[in-house]
């Protein structure tokens, strides 16, 4: 496209100019300071058919500049037209990519390379009046770097149809998961993905559009914040828990939820924990949010850690031998964040010490950093202890299964999870992924059974020698014995026939843990 300038327009060209230059100080009298700089300087006039065209550097900037500030500078083009007796030009704003912008005269000189202006597609939108608010991308955060398990797989293909379809059912979209288990990174790559395919997209936490909001206020020009979210094809908000006990920011998040679905925009939300278990968020916000197709990721088993690690054994070159990764696995919390800090670490350490990592290295380091917070990985180890001696998945010992072996083992586990480590309640339960009165429940009925069964007693009195503890447990009293636990299933764990001894289990046959 080719635009005629000042400079290439001679003598009407030059005098036109000085007009919009007067124009400019005729606007700085009735916009403030801060909207003038954001709105008015990055404006580029140019003269094409003695018409003003100002050129604004993209879409959103043109669509809001239309709509609050053309008005004002016709009206100050038309004055410093009149100051000179000349009839005043239409004015125009435009982008350097619009295809209807009037063609220069048929006897124009033909333009140099250089008289041609593009502008390369910002993806992001860069130019917005969001842009210092949104998160950065992580260029890991990719759809091929996700690693696909039980545990995650209906988040993952729910944010896959959020970025290649065009419209699908679901538009709206929850995410509900614990710390480092892989919402941003699905968010990012759902982000990213779309972006490639041309979609507006804004990727920003619940604290980012809230710092947007009070800073529109203080500027005083919320009319723009009002309208900044509303012109994305997808908008991801992160930290969703934030807003709760904020009325003002609940009600600007409502507000543009409604726009956007009402426009048919995509929304992802993500949250740490389950709508109902938001404290303080109002009933306008949950029932906003409920809307939402809700996913849920749960923790990552074994085998899905040692994937994850050894995609970032590989990608980051770190070559780390599968014993360490495999230690890694079965010592660390299941949090993906803690998994790839303790293998950066472990490399660090061989990098320094000129040696590769070996089993003794990294056992003399998962110690140290597990000392000096015995909690850590304290159950971690019990959940892993609790399904081998039970013989079941992880994925059932933290599902709504109702099988015998998975009611017990889950109970027992909450019950020595607070009497053996102290967690309080709330941790035992998203541990466990159950609530915390859930916790206190099942946390009651094992010590109110235990002085009276003594089966019972024997599982857990093995599963306390096992972690280096010894308990005392009191006698049985008389009466009847045995948690309130469904009748009979293959699962279940018969009553022990002999008396503990060593390493052996208290089931009905020996077991190896």
């Amino acid at each position: 496209m080719v635009i005629l300038t000042p400079c290439q327009g001679g003598d009407d060209a030059s005098f036109f100019s000085k007009i919009w230059e007067t124009a400019r100080l005729e606007i700085a009298k009735a916009v403030p300071a801060d909207q003038m700089e954001t709105w008015i300087a990055p404006l580029k006039a140019n003269f094409v058919d003695r018409q003003l065209v100002l050129l604004a550097p993209d879409h959103f900037f043109k669509k809001f500049v239309d709509k609050y500030f053309l008005k004002t500078i016709s009206g100050a083009v038309a004055a410093a037209c009149g100051q000179s007796g000349l009839e005043p030009p239409p004015v125009r704003v435009c982008t350097p990519d619009a295809p209807d912008l009037a063609p220069v005269r048929a006897e124009a000189a033909p333009r140099a390379a250089a008289d041609i202006r593009t502008v390369e597609p910002d993806l992001f939108a860069a130019q917005d009046e969001t842009r210092r608010y949104r998160q950065p991308l992580n260029p890991w955060n990719t759809f091929p770097n996700f690693v696909v398990a039980s545990s995650n797989r209906m988040a993952f293909e729910c944010c896959q149809e959020m970025a290649y379809s065009a419209s699908g059912d679901n538009n709206f979209l929850l995410i509900v998961s614990g710390s480092g288990l892989g919402k941003t990174h699905l968010v990012q790559s759902v982000a990213e993905a779309a972006a490639k395919s041309g979609k507006r997209v804004c990727c920003l936490t619940a604290q980012d559009f809230a710092r947007h909001f009070v800073d529109s206020i203080k500027a005083q020009n919320y009319r723009f914040f009002a309208e900044a979210y509303k012109d994305f094809d997808i908008l991801v908000v992160e930290c969703i828990p934030f807003f709760a006990s904020r009325p003002k920011f609940e009600s600007e998040i409502c507000e543009t939820l409604d726009y956007l679905h009402n426009k048919g925009s995509q929304v992802i939300l993500t949250s740490t924990q389950p709508l109902r278990n938001i404290p303080g968020l109002s009933s306008q916000c949950r029932s906003r949010f409920s809307l939402a197709l809700s996913c849920n990721i749960g923790q990552p088993d074994f085998d899905t850690r040692m994937s994850i690690m050894s995609r970032v054994n590989s990608a980051r070159g770190y070559r780390l031998p599968a014993e360490v990764l495999e230690l890694i696995s079965a010592t660390c919390p299941p949090d993906v964040r803690t998994l790839y800090s303790t293998m950066q670490s472990l490399f660090a350490c061989g990098k320094s010490e000129k040696r590769p990592v070996d089993v003794r290295m990294a056992k003399e380091f998962l110690d140290y950093t597990t000392a000096s917070d015995p909690s850590l990985a304290s159950l971690e180890n019990l959940k892993r202890l609790i399904v081998r001696a039970y013989n079941i998945d992880e994925q059932a010992l933290l599902s709504a299964s109702k099988k015998v072996a998975v009611i017990e083992a889950r109970s027992v586990g909450i019950y020595l999870a607070r009497h053996l480590f102290n967690h309080s309640f709330p941790q035992i339960g998203a541990a466990f992924n159950r609530r915390h009165s859930t916790a206190i429940y099942n946390y009651n009925k094992i010590a109110a059974t235990l002085p009276r069964d003594e089966r019972l007693r024997k599982h857990v009195e093995y599963l306390c020698q096992q972690m280096g503890r010894r308990v005392p447990v009191t006698p049985a009293p008389a009466g009847p014995g045995g948690p309130d636990f469904s009748e009979a299933s293959s699962e279940r764990p018969e009553a022990a026939a002999t008396e503990t001894s060593g390493a052996a289990a208290p089931w009905g046959t020996q077991r190896n843990i």
